[in-house]
């Protein structure tokens, strides 16, 4: 039976993509902006990150959930967490081990080795437990076949329904201030930068992030809260 004093072998950090410094990699738009902060999940990230800070852990767990299904590996990785602790939901290891495995489905190093750590403490019928919550619960919702290419369409949605003959040409754009939802003014080439906009590009950087993360090239903060 699984003990819940090993639990701390795996009680990783609670993660964002926000909460990445300091990373030396080519990325989408400016360093000073998130590099994500156009994807449909990012908001729920905020949003979950504020409830956890104030205690308020039903509330954070069901924004990651809801982030989750915009295809987000942070998002994914805070949920099985947040089961392994207890916070806004039962303890329950097996579970916990199904979003861990299901947030290093693009091999992102650190999710893999939480995920695979906690799996070397189950026993036989445990691990089979765990397996049907994945495969039966979490892929045909969460995974990737089912996520990525819905939230990069949604992406291109946003994109076209942002910028449409309201902004008109790049060269156009080039000449634009906006101002973001924070109230500070952007410039607008800069806000359509479509690497940001593309959900494939943000993918890539962010494996090669992680992979980077894992070589200890770069570090990787406790979640912070991004009032952005």
């Amino acid at each position: 039976m699984f003990r819940r004093s090993v639990l701390p072998i795996v009680a990783l950090l609670l993660v964002s993509a926000a909460s990445i410094a300091d990373e030396p990699l080519e990325r989408p738009g400016e360093p000073i902006y998130a590099y994500d902060e156009h994807t449909p999940g990012q908001r729920f990230m905020i949003l979950a990150g504020r409830a956890y800070k104030a205690g308020m852990f039903e509330s954070a767990l069901g924004h990651f959930k809801a982030a989750a299904r915009w295809a987000d590996k942070f998002a994914q990785y805070n949920v099985g967490i947040m089961h392994l602790r207890g916070e806004g939901t039962e303890y329950d290891p097996l579970q916990g081990w199904a979003w861990l495995e299901l947030s290093a489905e693009r091999g992102y190093p650190q999710f893999q080795d939480a995920a695979d750590a906690l799996w070397a403490m189950f026993n036989e019928p445990e691990r089979n437990r765990a397996r049907a919550v994945l495969e039966q619960d979490l892929l045909p919702v969460y995974g990737d076949a089912q996520t990525r290419e819905r939230t990069a369409r949604e992406m291109r949605f946003r994109m076209r329904d942002a910028t449409g003959t309201r902004t008109g040409s790049r060269a156009f754009m080039s000449m634009l201030t906006i101002i973001d939802r924070t109230g500070f003014p952007r410039d607008a080439d800069e806000f359509y930068d479509p690497d940001k906009w593309n959900f494939d590009t943000i993918v890539d950087y962010e494996t090669r992030l992680m992979r980077r993360v894992a070589e200890g090239e770069v570090d990787v903060r406790e979640l912070e809260l991004d009032e952005n």
